[in-house]
């Protein structure tokens, strides 16, 4: 696995864990992380897509396609 997959596991892990006992909204764990690493991998895709050219309107079709909102 690369250093930077392992990193977006890794805080997709610390948001997870924040989440989860923060609310204890009946959701799972592996849920609530699963949900973060797709949406952190998502970001990481739209950021390197962005920064060719025309790139940036690419990484807003990919953000409506998967429902992500950047500033989140």
């Amino acid at each position: 696995m690369n250093n930077k997959i392992k990193e977006l596991a890794e805080l997709a892990h610390y948001i997870s864990l924040m989440e989860f006992r923060g609310f204890r909204n009946g959701r799972l764990y592996q849920d609530i992380f699963t949900e973060k690493f797709a949406e952190l991998v998502i970001k990481e895709c739209v950021e390197v897509v962005s920064d060719y050219n025309d790139g940036h309107y690419m990484g807003i079709v990919i953000e409506q396609h998967f429902g992500i909102d950047k500033d989140e």
